[in-house]
């Protein structure tokens, strides 16, 4: 399952992913991964709850996300959730590249069975429509 928070900035989309995160923790035995740029926004975070950098790692596309991902997965074979804080500030902001990122992710949801949800911001409402049955 893949769910975007789409909003301008300054309208709550990290608060709102990160009530997410912690009620899911709260009420499901799972393991959660959480990605960010940077560690800035973990302070709201429950502490079980692992927090990895793309900064750390130095993705700077899609690409490179989409392989920071899957070496996470590969890694830990207990992971249900993987949330992704401001996915175009770390890919880019083609929504063409995000929406192949998405297509990847969501071909390998059918093996894993992982809840992605991802974070963005849309100043001008331009979200393609291929994107928006993800809302």
């Amino acid at each position: 399952m893949i769910k975007l928070i789409v909003g301008k900035p300054g309208s709550g989309k990290t608060k709102e992913l990160i009530e997410s995160i912690n009620k899911l923790e709260n009420h499901q035995p799972t393991s959660v991964v959480v990605v960010e740029k940077n560690v800035q926004h973990s302070l709201g975070i429950l502490p079980e709850i692992r927090i990895v950098s793309t900064d750390e790692s130095e993705i700077q596309n899609y690409s490179e996300l989409y392989g920071f991902i899957k070496g996470i997965l590969a890694g830990n074979n207990d992971i249900s959730s993987i949330y992704i804080d401001d996915v175009m500030l770390i890919g880019g902001a083609s929504f063409v590249e995000l929406e192949n990122f998405i297509d990847k992710l969501h071909k390998m949801d059918f093996i894993r069975s992982i809840k992605y949800t991802m974070s963005l911001t849309d100043d001008n409402g331009d979200l393609p429509e291929s994107l928006r049955k993800y809302l």
